[in-house]
């Protein structure tokens, strides 16, 4: 499947009515089934299952509302253009967009891992960084490639879900590129999305070095890790409870999954982490997510260190085969089919600022750029 391609320009109210508008109907289904995400469902328990879902909905709203409104006011602008676009309630964005709690139960359907590959490795000899992410089969259709083009800021392409104002995986038109990483770790009780972070990072930064000032004044309330890279640089980045880390390739690749590894970070790393009063609503174990994430992590860095070179085609398929493969052969029957998991990969070429998606079958991809 192709994702849903969005152009949309202007200031940021026009701009998130645009993607309100365009995406409509993608949006509408995708909150109308939001409470059968597997991560979301108690059993038969319907009835819990929607107190819940509600308590966190309007939970969230009156408590990071005020917060984005004030250090992310941008961003708010655009979620409040979203809500009008598309008729949906705006309590449900701010769910979707300003949730660490909402992001959490997301997290624990996905499994990824993010690649940094300096020139030097490459058998074409140009950086590449590169995602593989899992994704539940319901949110197929609510994948979109986003190009926006702002007023005052810095244009934008990036690989989102259409309810979401913010991304984890994307590039901006000075081939500043970042690919995050949900981690299971302690949380700050307070903090900003991750998500509309980011996306102030693409739209307000040139290069490497002005995205990490960003991100360290920043108080981003989701641990993860990212990976950042300009037209010379790869670094990635740890950001938990106790600040950032920074860490750096080592023989030209640098790998990061669901978890922390340096030695200041990985003591916060936890085998279970999910807030009241949705910890009740999720089947999957956070320790076998942990688990799954170090042996990701472990097979990636051995058949990568393996290579002398690495080819894109390492890249698109072998190295996607090596690394989903389970005991059965696939993500897709994990669980005895309850999370009914597909496979996706996104690569980015920073200095030709390019784009790759391949949603869900590995021998496909979708091509874009800034004058798409």
């Amino acid at each position: 499947m192709v994702p849903f391609f969005l152009k949309s320009s202007g200031d940021a109210y026009k701009s998130g009515k645009i993607q309100g508008k365009e995406c409509k109907d993608i949006i509408f289904d995708f909150t109308k089934n939001l409470t059968n995400l597997p991560s979301l469902r108690l059993g038969s328990n319907n009835l819990l299952t929607k107190l819940a879902f509600n308590f966190e909905l309007f939970f969230n709203y009156f408590r990071q509302k005020p917060l984005i409104e004030k250090v992310l006011n941008y961003q708010a602008e655009k979620i409040r253009g979203i809500s009008d676009g598309s008729g949906i309630d705006l309590k449900m964005f701010y769910l979707l967009n300003a949730s660490e709690i909402f992001s959490s139960l997301l997290k624990y359907g996905t499994y990824n891992v993010v690649i940094g590959i300096e020139p030097s490795r490459m058998e074409n000899r140009e950086l590449v960084i590169y995602r593989n992410y899992s994704y539940y089969k319901q949110l197929e259709e609510s994948q979109i490639v986003r190009l926006v083009e702002p007023e005052k800021r810095f244009k934008t392409l990036d690989f989102t879900l259409s309810p979401l104002i913010g991304t984890i995986s994307g590039i901006n038109e000075h081939s500043l590129s970042i690919f995050y990483n949900f981690v299971l770790a302690n949380y700050k009780k307070n903090g900003l999305p991750a998500s509309l972070v980011i996306q102030e990072v693409l739209e307000r930064c040139k290069n490497v070095e002005e995205a990490l000032g960003f991100l360290e004044a920043s108080s981003i309330s989701e641990p993860g890790n990212l990976i950042l890279s300009d037209r010379g640089k790869i670094i990635g980045v740890e950001i938990g409870v106790s600040g950032i880390e920074i860490l750096y390739p080592e023989d030209g690749i640098l790998i990061l999954a669901n978890h922390f590894t340096s030695p200041k970070m990985k003591k916060y790393n936890l085998k279970s982490n999910v807030p009241f009063p949705l910890r009740y609503l999720v089947h999957m174990s956070a320790k076998s997510s942990l688990g799954e994430s170090q042996g990701r992590y472990e097979k990636v860095k051995n058949l990568l260190t393996k290579k002398e070179k690495i080819s894109l085609e390492d890249l698109k398929v072998d190295l996607s085969k090596h690394m989903n493969s389970s005991s059965n052969g696939s993500y897709e029957t994990r669980g005895n089919g309850i999370y009914n998991l597909l496979t996706g990969i996104v690569i980015i070429f920073p200095l030709r600022k390019q784009l790759l998606v391949s949603t869900n079958d590995l021998s496909v991809y979708a091509s874009y750029s800034f004058t798409d």
